[in-house]
């Protein structure tokens, strides 16, 4: 289930090859509990899907999707400061260390 709205939340913000990419990986680890017979596949159908697209509903076409991407970044933005006054750190751009 988790997997699941991962992959939502990547589909909706990220381009078509993360998107692509979250899916293969909801897949993969989804497909062991319906080979080991922890799972039945409507388990997972009805179960699983039927709460992540009613929690994606929720967040993303709401005003929280905004609040939530909202504090996400202020707590980006509040994580970066350190990294900035690092004298030692590696550029993104060129690939050297400045």
């Amino acid at each position: 289930m988790v997997l699941l709205i991962c992959a939502g939340i990547i589909t909706f913000y990220l381009p078509r090859a993360w998107a692509v990419g979250a899916w293969v990986v909801a897949l993969v680890f989804t497909l062991p509990r319906l080979m080991s017979g922890a799972h039945w596949l409507s388990d997972n159908l009805v179960g699983s899907l039927a709460i992540a697209v009613f929690v994606l509903t929720w967040v993303l076409a709401t005003p929280l999707h905004g609040v939530i991407n909202d504090a996400f970044e202020r707590l980006l933005r509040r994580l970066r400061r350190p990294l900035a006054r690092n004298p030692n750190r590696v550029s993104i751009e060129d690939g050297k260390v400045r």
